[in-house]
């Protein structure tokens, strides 16, 4: 996620961890199917009861909303954005294009 310059909100991180901790339980405890279980047996219960946990302090607040940049985009940056999008779109609906026109 960084490399792609990707954030995490709060929200997302939550779910993701919650969601993370049950699917390594459910793996530790497919693992051992074949053996006698014991203790190991409750770890799915538990990891669910955490990830409720961590759910809800991720839900308690409200997240906060990040201002809006208030920069200005230069005009040639603009044109080229353009020129990208007229050539995304070209690509996309199969008509012939270049980048170089």
């Amino acid at each position: 996620m960084t490399f792609m310059g990707r954030r995490w909100s709060r929200y997302e991180f939550g779910i993701a961890l919650g969601f993370g901790l049950q699917a390594s339980a459910e793996l530790i405890v497919s693992t051992k199917w074949t053996k006698d279980l014991g203790y190991i047996s409750e770890l799915p219960l538990i990891a669910f009861d955490a990830a409720c946990l961590i759910w809800l302090i991720t839900f308690l607040k409200p997240e906060k909303t990040a201002p809006a940049p208030t920069q200005s985009v230069s005009p040639e940056v603009l044109e080229e954005a353009k020129k990208w999008q007229e050539t995304l779109q070209e690509s996309l609906s199969g008509r012939e294009g270049s980048l170089n026109d």
